[in-house]
């Protein structure tokens, strides 16, 4: 029998034992807990039992609750104590039998025998159970209900639920760390890793002692790519639990992913102490192995992942790294194909292929590989090499567009090194971008004024924009780094002959030629022989002058020769020109028809006194190229000097044309024409690359279940015998009194001669 009694001494009971706690994945937990022994938990077998389980034998208990089964008003309370002893061992499943024959015979009234199955059914994996199972225990305020019911809609991904009985949780104070991270979680699942970060921030800022929130930080870290602060992260959660599998794990292959090797032993021993390792911790120990230069070691250990988990591009992907790095092309091709085979979508399989396809030059099927990869190449936080390597090979194919859009991210990933902003100043040079490729230029000389390429580039830069005097002290610099540098040399000879220089010039170039036959060398000496040529015709020496334009339409020949370029026909033209064969001179032109040919024949046919036709040509080369200098300054001329330009609405065509002779050095009343010459500006292709491995970890756990399981104990005998003890005074004292009415009974009805009544 239950009475007021016997709920306030369970009350009692439970102030004094505390309430117990359990984790159904560690059976070695054990229960701390202490009580003051009470008489009266010795007047029946239940509460024997309890008294057992609190003493730590709870084979003792159980022997007691089994007997208590044999009493009807003690069964309901001995199932749940048997099925408290079956979860608290480690069988939460096995504890749900028991748990159910209470709720029957208690008919699913007991709070405790409802609290204490909601528990099991969630450590049992059976969530929506649970929580359904919740909804009879909604009124009571047991500790941690709320906690458990959140974490049972994390499980099944209800994280609106979750998110609501989390922060009801916290705002009783209750598992407050323990609710925040699991919210974190929830986000980090939701792909919300903003709001998941803010949670971690605050947990790791209070110096959490909890691995948990370090681990997950780091490894939303490494997932976003930013290898350095997860790193970071990471290290503090292995040296909170320096053993656990899965920091280490994480770790190590954050770190390998950074490019780095440092500070792994001490985790890759441990990791390689696994009697049985998975497929993930042998990944982790190839990657160290890997970054350690260990390449033949890690071709195993990657191999032996893959045979674990075949259906893992990344473990492939570890494997053809390793050849790539040893330079086995064969090999590492066959097991980046046999990757993109397994998972098609793996962009690190194609980055790796892009990459073995650099190293060996091959940069079309590189951008071609590289394009494929585009969004992990844009994500990447560290990797600055292999952006270059994609960025190069975009630039050797004239994708332009892609290799501008690489390079600026190696460089927003590191300002601090030269090669991005040298190889995007390139890019901008040859995509006609002087002003972004002049500023990027300038900024690789800063971080490094030793690299003769950024002066030739420079030079050449500053050729096209007419500052000659600047060329000629960027390609004297280059000269002086770089004495065998036949580029610097060249654009020194281009700029000695811009600035009337020609003798000098053609010594340079006439020393080239015989070192080295490029067909840009023979066009550049034909420009200056052309430019000396005019110079002496000038003086009256027709027949000298015309010498030289041969030469010069030589040298032109020999340039179409080693390279069939067809712009070298227009300097071919100008040679003809000079030499009065305007006919033939005009036929060379319009084989490279464009703004430089329309340009050159407005200024035939001034020169011829054509000065309509002329000026609707020079017009026209404006409309064809508005950044092509030279047809504006012709078109000024023709105003000034021939008073054309009421004709012809040329106001808008002229607004940028001011000071243009100034700008080209020449005499303001001589028509511009246009050559041709090569300045070739180039850096080599880079030769170091990184390669980067997938970062992989185990799944992340939920903090868990808090298992506060109720025991019961009952004061049945206690009452039966106080009772007992009543039944027995009270007869005695009802039959003494019986016997007295009986007797004045009977008097009277002597009295008055009545026969007798018993």
């Amino acid at each position: 029998m239950k009475t007021t009694y016997t709920i306030i001494l369970f009350l009692i009971l439970n102030i004094a034992y505390g309430q117990f706690s359990f984790n159904p994945n560690n059976n070695e937990e054990k229960l701390n807990l202490k009580a003051e022994k009470r008489v009266f938990l010795n007047t029946n077998s239940l509460n024997k039992g309890v008294t057992a389980f609190i003493n730590k034998n709870e084979r003792n208990a159980n022997q007691n609750f089994l007997f208590s089964l044999g009493n009807y008003a003690l069964k309901s309370d001995a199932y749940n104590n048997i099925g408290v002893l079956k979860a608290l061992s480690g069988k939460p499943f096995a504890s749900l039998y028991y748990f159910e024959k209470a709720k029957k015979l208690s008919n699913g009234i007991s709070d405790e025998v409802n609290y204490n199955y909601f528990l099991s059914l969630a450590a049992s994996g059976k969530y929506i159970s649970a929580i359904w199972q919740s909804k009879e225990i909604e009124e009571n305020n047991y500790s941690g209900l709320n906690y458990n019911k959140a974490l049972n809609y994390s499980k099944i991904k209800d994280y609106a639920n979750s998110e609501k009985y989390y922060y009801l949780s916290v705002n009783q104070n209750e598992n407050t760390s323990k609710a925040l991270y699991n919210m974190a979680l929830d986000n980090f699942h939701n792909i919300d890793l903003i709001q998941s970060n803010e949670i971690l921030s605050d947990l790791t800022s209070k110096k959490s002692t909890d691995y948990r929130p370090y681990l997950l930080a780091g490894i939303i870290s490494a997932t976003n790519y930013n290898f350095n602060n997860s790193k970071s992260l990471l290290k503090k959660a292995v040296g909170k639990e320096p053993d656990n599998i899965n920091n280490l794990i994480a770790y190590v292959n954050s770190v390998a992913s950074s490019g780095s090797g440092a500070g792994l032993i001490t985790s890759y021993n441990k990791i390689k102490n696994i009697l049985n390792p998975e497929a993930i911790d042998l990944y982790a120990i190839g990657n160290v192995e890997f970054v350690k230069g260990k390449i033949n070691k890690a071709i195993s250990t990657y191999k032996r992942a893959s045979f674990k988990a075949p259906a893992q591009s990344a473990y492939l992907v570890g494997v053809a790294n390793a050849y790539n790095k040893m330079d086995d092309y064969k090999n590492a091709v066959k097991y980046y194909q046999k990757a993109i085979a397994t998972n098609f979508n793996d962009m690190y399989a194609q980055i790796g292929l892009g990459i073995s396809e650099f190293k060996q030059e091959n940069y079309y099927s590189a951008a071609y590989c590289f394009s494929n990869a585009m969004p992990l190449l844009l994500q990447l936080k560290n990797g600055y090499n292999t952006l270059i390597a994609a960025g190069y090979s975009f630039y050797a194919e004239n994708n332009f567009s892609n290799a501008e859009i690489i390079l600026s991210h190696a460089i927003e990933i590191d300002s601090t090194q030269d090669i991005a902003y040298g190889y995007r100043a390139l890019v901008k040079y040859d995509s006609e971008n002087l002003v972004g490729a002049l500023e990027d230029i300038n900024k690789a000389i800063k971080l490094n004024p030793y690299n003769h390429e950024y002066f030739e580039l420079r030079g050449a830069i500053e050729q096209r924009n007419y500052q000659f005097k600047n060329a000629k002290k960027d390609f004297s610099k280059a000269v002086f780094l770089c004495q065998q540098s036949t580029f610097a040399k060249n654009g020194l000879a281009l700029a000695l002959s811009q600035l009337d220089n020609e003798n000098r010039s053609l010594k340079i170039f006439n020393r080239l030629i015989k070192k080295v036959q490029d067909s840009y060398l023979y066009n550049n000496r034909a420009i200056v022989r052309d430019k000396v040529a005019e110079s002496i015709r000038k003086n009256g020496n027709k027949i000298l002058a015309d010498s030289l334009n041969v030469l010069s339409i030589s040298d032109i020949d020999l340039a179409y020769e080693l390279e069939a370029n067809e712009w070298f026909y227009v300097n071919r033209g100008n040679s003809l020109e000079n030499m009065g064969q305007d006919s033939l001179a005009k036929f060379y032109y319009n084989k490279y028809y464009g703004p430089v040919a329309n340009n050159n024949i407005g200024v035939l046919e001034a020169n011829n006194g054509n000065f309509n036709k002329s000026a609707e040509l020079i017009r026209l080369a404006i409309k064809q190229d508005s950044n092509y200098i030279a047809p504006k300054y012709n078109l000024e001329i023709l105003k000034n000097k021939y008073g054309i330009s009421s004709i012809y609405d040329d106001k808008k065509l002229d607004d940028n044309s001011s000071n243009i002779s100034s700008i080209l050095g020449m005499n303001e009343n001589e028509l511009y024409t246009t050559y041709f010459y090569h300045l070739p500006a180039t850096i080599k292709a880079p030769s170091k690359v990184d390669f980067i491995p997938e970062f992989l970890y185990k799944d992340i756990s939920y903090n868990d279940f808090v298992m506060d399981y109720q025991m019961v104990t009952n004061d049945l005998e206690v009452e039966n015998k106080i009772i007992d003890n009543n039944v027995h005074v009270y007869s005695y004292k009802i039959g003494k009194s019986l016997e007295k009415i009986q007797s004045n009974i009977n008097s009277i009805l002597i009295k008055k001669h009545c026969p007798s009544y018993n």
